[in-house]
């Protein structure tokens, strides 16, 4: 997936999440309207990932139909991000005092109930390995020891959730005039997202 030929192969797809991510915020500028900066960025990740893995848009900007995922993958990151009491203290595990484990199991149900139906969806239609998955699905077509669709699931679920593990950073801007509380993550989230309003230049 990452190697120099598909790279320059899946440039084109790259481009047009961009100009995705332009429009939308072309859209908001002609309107007048903020921008949260995070969540576009977000939804662009996201986005260029699940397009690359399944050929398949996870999120839509201002969609609430395609928030419910961006939540479900946000929710993943965020259990497996948080800093947890029962890591150091064992007894308290079976008691989940801060619900991290309850979040995970309901958030990694749903997704992996997502990546089964992607699974499902491109065994029956055959594919044509254009995206990983059907490469993937390949290669357990041939030999299913070397690699099960219980493995596939799991490498795509990682896949999936390592569209969070960057840090943004912003120029030109005074950090005596921002919001520095912050929600834990694998990735920190500002409390107060951070809005731009666009204007054309």
């Amino acid at each position: 997936m990452f190697s120099a030929p598909r790279l320059d192969s899946s440039e084109g797809l790259r481009r047009e999440k961009l100009h995705k991510l332009r429009d939308f915020v072309a859209e908001r500028c002609d309107r007048g309207v903020a921008v949260n900066v995070g969540d576009a960025a977000f939804t662009t990740a996201l986005n260029l990932m699940s397009a690359s893995l399944f050929s398949v848009e996870f999120a839509r900007f201002d969609s609430e139909s395609s928030q419910e995922m961006k939540e479900v993958v946000w929710g993943v990151m965020k259990s497996v991000g948080s800093p947890n009491l029962a890591d150091y203290f064992p007894l308290l595990k079976p008691a989940d005092p801060q619900r991290i484990f309850k979040a995970a199991e309901f958030n990694y149900g749903k997704l992996f109930a997502k990546l089964d139906e992607i699974i499902d969806e491109k065994l029956k239609s055959g594919g044509d390995k254009r995206d990983l998955v059907e490469a993937l699905l390949e290669i357990n077509r041939r030999d299913e020891a070397q690699l099960s669709r219980d493995d596939i699931r799991h490498l795509l679920l990682m896949l999936v959730t390592f569209v969070g593990n960057y840090e943004w950073k912003l120029e030109n801007t005074k950090p005596e005039e921002m919001d520095m509380n912050e929600n834990f993550g694998i990735t920190l989230q500002k409390a107060v997202p951070l809005k731009a309003i666009p204007t054309k230049l």
